[in-house]
């Protein structure tokens, strides 16, 4: 499998069998965005694991953190 990761200012690439780590309920939200982009039928690209920032009740807004694109930059493999 060969999956590109970003965060911040890294952009990484697996290549291989790797492992994650993480609670039940981080696992089925990455589930959850996962089958979201397979029912887009995205065929290949980013797919944006965003943040929500909780808001006081009533607001007009919601406020998501989300990764900006590392534009032109090949990722850095993982030994």
């Amino acid at each position: 499998m060969k999956i590109t990761i970003a965060h911040g200012k890294t952009k990484r690439e697996i290549n291989g069998p790797f492992a994650i780590c993480c609670s039940n309920i981080d696992l089925k939200e990455l589930k959850s965005i996962i089958d979201s982009a397979i029912e887009r039928n995205i065929s290949y690209g980013w797919i944006n694991f965003d943040e929500f920032i909780a808001q006081p009740e009533g607001s007009d807004f919601d406020i998501i953190k989300r990764q900006k694109p590392i534009a032109n930059t090949e990722p850095v493999g993982w030994d």
